[in-house]
């Protein structure tokens, strides 16, 4: 495992001349680390038929903007949203939008639950702002974003309706504890990486070290995430990154449009224009003061702004 886990670090750390400043990535995982709320994954007790779970994703992104509405027809009427069948158990697999040289295609595994149609929605913003032609760096970094926005959006307005799909909040809660589980997982990650560039090598103290300074809920984490990476055979650094990131952006432009709703406008021009954006551009587009272009590095009030975002999402699940 150790040879693994070397040749691993080893492969990250000299892709690049200089030494990797970790710093932006460290501060946005220990926003969401410190947060003590806790959470746990949700089971769903009412069934929700997959046509159901569609309309009500297609009329929610009709009522957003009408292009979503349509493109979410045109893709399954094209054949480029592809619904898996139904199993009994949860699915293996998970549903996504990939990109091959045939283009863009999005794959649902339903769960046959009001989970459903928020990943409809999901998925779709996935597809709509992704230039299968040239996926930039920007998109990786904040597509996910735009997708777990459309969520919460979506939640704000079944609350709105006088009928509410039944369990459509736990959806949410889900992903709030999946941020957590992955900013933990990137925590790890990114302290081998650390340590690896310090003194050239991991070895089992240094690996002890490490370990000995979580608690335990992080240690728990920790030991499966090796197990990952060893049955993996790779680092997982650059998809922990993007939802640590999104998942605190998506958090800091929800409550920017529930206090001002003509903030959406910010939802629609990323959706639109990301693939021309710089990350930093990003970052700045919503108001966020980048002290280092280099590193991302936010200013301190940037980062306090962030993190109280953060905390009123999860104080309103």
């Amino acid at each position: 495992m150790l040879d693994l886990l070397n040749q691993l670090l080893a492969d990250y750390v000299y892709e690049d001349i200089a030494e990797v400043d970790f710093q932006f990535l460290t501060t946005l995982s220990k926003i969401i680390r410190k947060q003590r709320i806790f959470l746990q994954p949700q089971k769903y007790h009412t069934r929700m038929g997959l046509q159901k779970s569609y309309q009500l994703s297609y009329d929610f992104l009709t009522k957003i903007s009408p292009s979503y509405g349509e493109y979410l027809e045109n893709c399954k009427n094209s054949g480029n949203l592809l619904v898996h069948r139904l199993k009994k158990r949860r699915p293996e697999h998970l549903s996504a939008m990939t990109v091959s040289e045939a283009g863009k295609q999005i794959d649902i595994y339903p769960t046959g639950t009001v989970e459903d149609t928020y990943t409809f929605s999901h998925e779709i913003m996935h597809s709509w702002n992704c230039d299968e032609k040239e996926l930039t760096p920007t998109w990786s970094l904040v597509t996910e974003c735009l997708s777990i926005l459309v969520e919460s959006l979506q939640e704000d307005d079944f609350a709105k309706q006088g009928i509410c799909p039944p369990e459509y909040r736990k959806n949410k809660i889900d992903t709030y504890y999946a941020l957590r589980q992955k900013a933990i997982r990137l925590d790890f990650e990114i302290q081998l990486l650390e340590t690896f560039q310090a003194y050239g090598y991991l070895d089992i103290d240094s690996l002890a070290r490490i370990l000995k300074k979580m608690d335990d809920e992080e240690r728990t984490i920790a030991f499966e995430h090796l197990d990952w990476i060893e049955r993996k055979e790779t680092l997982e650094i650059w998809d922990l990154q993007r939802y640590v990131i999104s998942g605190l952006l998506a958090s800091h432009m929800h409550q920017r449009i529930l206090k001002r709703p003509a903030f959406i406008q910010e939802f629609f021009t990323l959706n639109n224009h990301l693939n021309e954006m710089d990350f930093v551009d990003v970052l700045a587009y919503l108001d966020l003061e980048v002290l280092d272009e280099d590193t991302c590095e936010l200013s301190q009030e940037s980062y306090k702004l962030l993190e109280k975002s953060y905390q009123a999402e999860l104080y309103s699940l």
